[in-house]
């Protein structure tokens, strides 16, 4: 998983939160790489799929039920990996 999120906007804050909710819900098998970046951007993408782009969702941030989506999507891919297998997601 992959969070791009805006430095001079203040957008830490937020992308800290998305990545304890993905870390709570897939532990040490989560991989998750915050990215800065300019200019407004918060992004998230899971497996190189956008999950959300804060421009596109007219500048709103993401709610706690957007977030929850985001987690269930990640449950969904760990129930269909190996539990060997350390999952990049």
């Amino acid at each position: 998983m992959e969070i791009l999120y805006c430095v001079p906007s203040g957008h830490l804050g937020l992308a800290i939160w998305i990545l304890n909710e993905c870390y709570a819900e897939g532990g040490n098998q989560v991989a998750v790489t915050l990215t800065p970046g300019t200019q407004g951007v918060l992004q998230i993408y899971l497996n190189g799929q956008q999950l959300y782009n804060k421009q596109a969702e007219h500048e709103a941030p993401p709610t706690p039920s957007r977030v929850q989506q985001m987690r269930q999507m990640i449950r969904e891919k760990l129930r269909s990996a190996s539990e060997d297998e350390r999952v990049a997601v």
